[in-house]
């Protein structure tokens, strides 16, 4: 299975102990993007999974401008917090 399908199950499944690990062995893994264009990120942030979400941001994951809106229009300050100390 590519690492791309097992982080996206993964966070449907809010296993972060499965992301920590799939971000550990592939880095780039954290910019990946779902058959419908929606990246890991904003995914976590849709699902309410805040720890995958940081996790996700510390590990490096960008967010597009029509992302962050939308994660931050999802999530309010939260996600703002987690955004602002990631720059």
């Amino acid at each position: 299975m590519a690492a791309a399908t097992e982080l996206f199950e993964a966070i449907r499944a809010a296993d972060a102990g499965k992301v920590r690990e799939l971000t550990a062995a592939q880095p780039a893994v954290v910019n990946a993007r779902n058959l419908q264009g929606q990246s890991a990120v904003l995914m976590a942030c849709y699902m309410g999974q805040n720890e995958i979400r940081d996790l996700l941001i510390d590990k490096g994951a960008a967010l597009e401008l029509h992302e962050a809106a939308a994660a931050v229009a999802l999530l309010g300050e939260s996600v703002g917090a987690a955004l602002g100390g990631h720059r």
